[in-house]
């Protein structure tokens, strides 16, 4: 019987963003924008996670969880190629 993960594993990785806090003086500091703005992004983020947990929910209920994680993932690479090809 394979080992599971620890209850507290599933709890910990989303509070990983509350660290973030600890850092928005220097996240802002290094893209020459002020705090608040580093904020708004960490809030929009934290707020829409669970609107993507309830849509890709019912995609997956839908269409198979395989094709829904696989669209989700080329998605997130497709978006991650595109920030990182952004202009400084």
């Amino acid at each position: 019987m394979p080992s599971r993960p620890p209850s507290w594993a599933g709890r910990s990785i989303p509070s990983t963003s509350f660290l973030l806090i600890f850092c928005v003086k220097a996240i802002a500091a290094e893209f020459h924008t002020q705090p608040s703005a580093v904020m708004g992004a960490v809030f929009l983020t934290q707020a829409f996670r669970p609107v993507g947990a309830v849509l890709f929910g019912m995609l997956a209920d839908r269409y198979g969880r395989r094709p829904v994680l696989m669209a989700n993932i080329l998605c997130f690479s497709a978006i991650e190629l595109a920030c990182a090809l952004l202009p400084r």
